[in-house]
């Protein structure tokens, strides 16, 4: 809602138009174009949020209020991005990503694949994508820890997402969690830790 309503003051702010006339029972034609106008960037607000996997608001600001004619476009703010992980300092997302902090040196657990995951989403200046990861990753661990990959079965994930919908978040935001945690699967398998055939618990309909 946040989102919709920051999109609000910023489209009336380029039309230079007095909010309170706006609930007024009686408008002018000029006004009223305007609420079709608002109504019109809600759905399409609405439509561009359910097409992210992972919701960011660096990536909703450069592919929705960018691209609409509606608003006033701001310069944004190049993230940093470092070539090489041999120089690049993680020190300074320490604090926003504690999970960087993880000590673990076994592979067959998950945090060891999210914390190299999240140090490449960094160096690539994906900052928004890796929060993502993090929140993912502080969830599951949050549930019943910091697990071997072969530990999450179809039964785990069932118990994981009925856990996830006994807190009142919606199915949208339980695929927040679990779209991670599958990538995460997918770079083990890549990466030789795991494979596919044997603890991959992903399937077109759900869990295998």
């Amino acid at each position: 809602m946040h989102v919709y309503l920051n999109i609000i003051k910023q489209f009336l702010t380029c039309q230079k138009t007095n909010v309170k006339k706006l609930p007024a029972s009686r408008i002018s034609n000029e006004l009223q174009l305007i609420m079709d106008n608002l109504k019109k960037i809600k759905r399409e607000a609405e439509s561009a949020i359910k097409d992210n996997d992972l919701f960011s608001f660096t990536e909703f600001e450069k592919h929705f209020i960018q691209a609409n004619t509606y608003f006033r476009h701001r310069k944004l703010r190049a993230e940093y991005i470092s070539k090489s992980s041999d120089e690049f300092d993680y020190a300074s997302f320490h604090k926003k990503f504690p999970i960087l902090l993880a000590t673990s040196e076994n592979p067959g657990v998950i945090s060891y694949s999210y914390v190299n995951y999240i140090k490449k989403l960094l160096r690539e200046g994906r900052i928004s994508t890796a929060i993502g990861y993090h929140c993912s990753y502080v969830s599951l661990k949050k549930f019943r820890g910091d697990i071997p990959f072969t530990a999450m079965n179809p039964s785990y994930l069932t118990e994981y997402e009925n856990w996830l919908k006994s807190q009142n978040l919606s199915k949208s935001t339980v695929g927040i969690y679990l779209r991670p945690l599958r990538a995460i699967f997918n770079e083990a398998i890549e990466d030789g830790i795991i494979k596919r055939e044997k603890c991959y618990p992903f399937s077109e309909r759900k869990y295998r």
